[in-house]
């Protein structure tokens, strides 16, 4: 299964910012909670014990339990912390990867 790193939404609305801000705010966040940039492969035991999980805890167990180069490269290479920005940024170099390694998946995706 796949898990998500970056926590559920946060019931509170952001603390600065106008309405306006704090709202389209919480909108971001709620759209990249089940991206390819906060998701990860996990064994099915691992994936509960990490759901609401902080991000510490998460690279923590991480670290422990999963064999995936994939992973093992998040919690030794990744952030302290985990945030919007990072997850669009793990994004961006996800993609870049599966093109390289699947250089025709664009032209599927056209037809």
């Amino acid at each position: 299964p796949f898990g998500a790193i970056m926590q559920q939404p946060r019931r509170e609305a952001p603390e600065s910012g106008s309405i306006d801000d704090k709202q389209d705010a919480t909108e971001n966040r709620n759209r990249l909670i089940h991206t390819i940039g906060n998701l990860t492969l996990v064994n099915g035991r691992l994936n509960p014990a990490l759901s609401n999980a902080r991000w510490g805890d998460k690279r923590k167990a991480l670290a422990e339990h999963s064999v995936l180069y994939l992973n093992k490269s998040l919690v030794n290479e990744g952030p302290e912390h985990w945030d919007e920005v990072v997850i669009e940024e793990r994004s961006k170099r996800l993609h870049k990867r599966a093109i390289r390694i699947w250089p025709h998946a664009d032209d599927l995706l056209l037809k």
